[in-house]
């Protein structure tokens, strides 16, 4: 893998694992799922996206919350219904390799 996708690999990791409350307390509120946003049945609702925040420059663009929540709302949704973080990282190095 390259740099690139090393970013975007670790990147969903944190996400899949807010997602899993495996990561610590203070994570709690970092990364909104698109439940809590709205009720409407989207396609973004039924392929598990996480709310993606506005930003009103490139700065806000750069960071953590928006660019790990833009990666993981590209990734399939087989990899993201993964039961085991093992079973995560192998399918999603395969699809970032294959990409």
């Amino acid at each position: 893998m390259n740099v690139f996708e090393i970013v975007k690999f670790q990147l969903c990791q944190i996400v899949y694992k807010h997602i899993n409350n495996e990561l610590p307390d203070i994570f709690t509120n970092y990364f909104k799922d698109i439940n809590f946003v709205h009720n409407y049945n989207t396609r973004a609702k039924t392929n598990r996206n996480m709310f993606l925040p506005r930003k009103n420059n490139n700065y806000g663009k750069f960071g953590v919350k928006y660019s790990a929540v833009l990666n993981w709302n590209e990734i399939p949704l087989d990899i993201k219904n993964c039961k085991t973080i093992t079973v995560f990282n192998k399918n999603l190095k395969k699809y970032l390799i294959n990409k």
